[in-house]
């Protein structure tokens, strides 16, 4: 999902998902990669994301996702 709020424009990664049978060649890391470089290329400057399972959260920790406790979001008002 692209928004392009207050704070800018941002993408929000969620609602991946690999059929158990073909998971593990990498397609989740591949979907992830194309939905974010086609959401750059739109003018998003900041992705986000919350992996459901550690096993998300190792395919996006590929894709260079940090784990990070929040981040502030400030905008000129």
């Amino acid at each position: 999902m692209r928004s392009d709020g207050s704070a800018g424009p941002a993408l929000y990664l969620a609602g991946v998902t690999v059929l158990l049978e073909a998971r593990r060649p990498g397609i989740a890391g591949a979907i992830s990669s194309w939905l974010l470089t086609r959401g750059a290329a739109a003018g998003a400057r900041v992705a986000h994301l919350h992996p459901d399972s550690d096993e998300a959260a190792r395919v996006y920790a590929r894709l260079g996702f940090v784990e990070v406790d929040g981040f502030d979001v400030y905008v000129d008002l």
